[in-house]
């Protein structure tokens, strides 16, 4: 009797087991946050803005595209382009939960002197969200 429960254990363990591994990854409900190189080889009549206020300056469409296609060599530049590329994402309609308070610390770092290493620190939070979509679960 006991060699049938186990035979009927073990058959049940491995429905489920298969049954949680088949699982799909749940889908997003917004759009996926994109990196800088999207925005720039996107038509920029297709972004969802055509101005964009980074660290207290606005810039438009051309400025924009200057912003993101030159060499962030130093930290600010590097700090633009990815929080253009964060609000850019954010106004396309991507979750900003995982990353408001970031894109603010950002505009508010870019509005004063800081070390070069919070600059890059921020720059790189908001390039795991854009490009890597570390934060937002579902997007590949």
């Amino acid at each position: 009797m006991k060699r049938g429960w186990v035979i009927v254990g073990v058959l049940l363990g491995f429905g489920l087991a298969q049954y949680r591994s088949n699982a799909a990854a749940p889908l997003p409900e917004k759009p996926c946050p994109q990196p800088a190189r999207y925005w720039l080889e996107l038509d920029p009549a297709r972004w969802p803005v055509e101005t964009l206020r980074l660290g207290g300056q606005r810039y438009g469409t051309e400025p924009l595209r200057r912003l993101l296609a030159a060499p962030a060599g130093q930290p600010q530049a590097y700090l633009r382009q990815q929080l253009a590329a964060a609000k850019l994402s954010l106004a396309s309609g991507a979750e900003p939960s995982p990353i408001a308070a970031t894109v603010a610390e950002a505009d508010r770092m870019l509005q004063r002197l800081a070390r070069p290493e919070e600059l890059l620190a921020l720059g790189d939070a908001l390039e795991a969200y854009t490009r890597f979509r570390r934060y937002t679960p579902g997007c590949r």
